[in-house]
């Protein structure tokens, strides 16, 4: 009988240690949920790279990122910066926006760009410790 090596197994026979580069990947982002002024989370679907790069310059002014994330890894910072509620609107393809300056601009910018954009949709976001769902 052929021994079974570890990429034989099913994937949840080994849990696999966290990389030092995934752990601070979280926690470098767990630090910028914590300092933001705000933080929205969005959806994206056959976003063209042109598309992608319009939003950043648009957010950029505004002291804002927009950043593709692996929700695995945005979902544990988020709930290590008292953000579980966001964590919960990860799914699929995810970017977020980072606001550190004024975060009504930034998010009336996304607000702006989502219109003429139908492929980005806004899940949610947290304002001033609030968490708002796409629909408020």
């Amino acid at each position: 009988m052929k021994r079974q090596s570890p990429s034989d197994l099913p994937s949840t026979h080994f849990k696999r240690m966290p990389t030092e580069h995934k752990t601070k990947a979280v926690q470098n982002l767990e630090k910028q949920a914590r300092e933001s002024t705000g933080l929205l989370v969005t959806s994206f679907k056959a976003l063209k790279t042109v598309e992608f790069n319009e939003i950043r310059a648009k957010l950029r002014p505004l002291k804002s990122d927009y950043r593709v994330v692996k929700n695995s890894l945005t979902r544990i910072a988020l709930k290590n910066a008292g953000m579980e509620a966001l964590a919960n609107m990860l799914e699929g393809p995810t970017a977020i926006v980072l606001e550190r300056g004024d975060a009504i601009a930034a998010t009336k910018a996304v607000f702006e760009f989502a219109k003429t954009h139908e492929n980005l949709k806004i899940n949610g976001g947290v304002f001033e410790g609030k968490v708002l769902g796409a629909k408020n």
